[in-house]
């Protein structure tokens, strides 16, 4: 029970990490991408981001965890007594995590790809306009303005890719090694549990095989969210992207 609660911690420590970051770089790369043109689009993408970051950490933390230690909590119990049985109630809430999560995940990713896309047409259109009158209704230097502009862009595009894929890399490292220190517990979980068995307790083993069963959710948990977070940066990236392509 003691390495199963230094595991939990591991995974929201984990999780309060990568919030922590993300909410440090979106608002670097939503200024980036506003130097890039795509004013509406960071509009749109900062406030919808940093809310949902807030959301999603206080069902991470309040929701789905809870569900998950309930749920072992009641493996737990379910092999004390010959007589109280809540294996089905232990299913259902470990379900019921599994189930959340993939719903915030799908809300989150998705409402961000609509509005990255809507933001990236608007901005490549008004851009487009902007650099038609100026190299039109300016007389001699209008055109010359234009394409200095262009360069300007472009180098600026260049810079806030540098820092998302710097950011890609760090948001890496702070998921895959708490994922591996889960992992290795949940293994010594399912190893014990191949040991103790043969030794006539069935309860202890179906216990641990329980408890290896909860630690390999919240490993899932801690990599969805790095996955999601990863998808976030790369959406951010390619709004500009889609963005100086319209243009």
């Amino acid at each position: 029970l003691g390495s199963f609660v230094l595991a939990v911690n591991i995974g929201r420590e984990a999780i309060t990490r990568m919030v922590s970051f993300i909410q440090v770089l979106v608002p670097l790369l939503l200024t980036m991408m506003a130097a890039v043109g795509g004013f509406t689009s960071a509009a749109m993408l900062h406030p919808y981001i940093i809310a949902s970051l807030g959301i999603f950490s206080f069902v991470i933390n309040f929701v789905v965890f809870p569900l998950i230690l309930l749920s072992a909590a009641l493996s737990i119990v379910n092999q004390l007594s010959d007589r109280f049985r809540v294996s089905r109630l232990a299913g259902l809430l470990r379900q019921a995590s599994i189930w959340c999560l993939g719903l915030v995940m799908t809300l989150f990713i998705g409402v961000l790809s609509i509005q990255g896309v809507m933001g990236a047409v608007a901005d490549g259109i008004t851009l487009r306009a902007a650099k038609f009158a100026t190299g039109t209704f300016v007389p001699i230097v209008g055109g010359y303005f234009a394409e200095a502009i262009d360069a300007a862009i472009g180098y600026a595009l260049l810079l806030k890719n540098s820092i998302g894929i710097l950011g890609l890399l760090i948001l890496f490292g702070l998921c895959i090694f708490p994922v591996i220190k889960i992992f290795a517990i949940t293994l010594a979980y399912k190893i014990a549990a191949v040991l103790v068995q043969p030794l006539g307790d069935e309860n202890t083993a179906e216990a641990l095989q329980s408890l290896s069963s909860s630690l390999g959710l919240i490993m899932v948990t801690v990599a969805c969210i790095g996955l999601m977070f990863f998808m976030t940066i790369t959406i951010i990236l390619g709004t500009s992207g889609l963005t100086t392509m319209l243009r």
